[in-house]
């Protein structure tokens, strides 16, 4: 499953270029991932390429669910 009203952006596909990111420059952005190690990088990776408001969703999904928040089922 995922966050609702998420993007799923790959982080290979976000560092090879294949992801506009002009439409994230006036936004909010959570990365997220399994468990916070990849969308990290993926932060620092907006981060150095002009996105401002860049957030880490720490301890990912995992964290998510041990909170017991709700995933939208695939």
């Amino acid at each position: 499953g995922h966050i609702a009203n998420a993007m799923n952006m790959p982080l290979a596909d976000l560092t090879a270029g294949n992801i506009q990111l002009g439409k994230l420059k006036n936004k909010t952005v959570i990365a997220y991932c399994a468990r916070g190690q990849s969308s990290l990088n993926a932060c620092k990776y907006l981060t150095n390429n002009g996105i401002e408001s860049v957030f880490n969703l720490g301890g990912g999904v995992n964290s998510w669910l041990t909170d017991k928040l709700p995933l939208v089922k695939k």
